[in-house]
């Protein structure tokens, strides 16, 4: 921002268009703290498209909608994981997954860092969902698929309690969603036969204006 040049950018604005969640996490993930750093719409919306819409919202949606599909909305039971959902769980769980990065870099206050580990996580539980394809599995085997749903579930739930500093209200939403509200960073808190509540997109695609 440059008084002589005059290309302030209002906040607030940019809030009542956009949604003061996803300001704050393009500011906490595209910027580095006592660093400067550069500050355009286009990067602000792919960004929010890129990580937001594409991949957290994404990944809600694809959850909720197979398990509203093949379980009645209702949170599956996980019979034994195979050895995909354990690799998927220990990214999460593992000494050196990313629960212990994002809190190594939130005490060096490397906010970007940790959120970077987070999505990483998300969009590891959209490739998991991809390799597995529970909506084949469920022809032949209803069990496994809720097992496969059950693990990406507790993914998406381990996410967003990691995000809810960043985004306090959508995080909120979400864990609403899961009936998952008061839920901690422990795996295996998310509760079978849950019901999971109808929503909305998320975060629904913002469109680039072509110029």
């Amino acid at each position: 921002m440059s008084k002589s040049l005059g290309n302030v950018i209002n906040p607030m604005d940019f809030i009542e268009k956009y949604g003061v969640d996803a300001v704050r996490y393009f500011l906490m993930s595209e910027m580095v703290l006592g660093m400067d750093a550069n500050f355009t719409e286009d990067a602000f919306i792919k960004r929010y498209n890129s990580d937001l819409a594409n991949d957290f919202g994404n990944l809600l949606n694809r959850v909720s909608g197979l398990i509203g599909k093949y379980f009645d909305g209702c949170i599956p039971e996980a019979s034994e994981l195979s050895l995909d959902d354990k690799e998927l769980k220990s990214v999460f769980d593992h000494e050196e997954g990313v629960l212990s990065f994002v809190r190594k870099s939130i005490g060096n206050l490397e906010i970007h860092a940790a959120i970077c580990g987070i999505l990483e996580l998300v969009g590891r539980a959209n490739r998991y969902l991809e390799h597995q394809a529970p909506w084949k599995v469920a022809k032949d085997n209803l069990a496994r698929a809720g097992t496969i749903l059950y693990t990406a579930t507790e993914i998406l739930r381990l996410s967003t309690v990691l995000l809810k500093p960043v985004m306090p209200s959508k995080t909120q939403a979400v864990l609403d969603i899961l009936g998952a509200s008061d839920s901690g960073l422990t795996w295996g808190e998310l509760k079978p036969g849950t019901k999971l509540q109808t929503h909305d997109a998320l975060f629904p695609r913002i469109e680039l204006e072509k110029k």
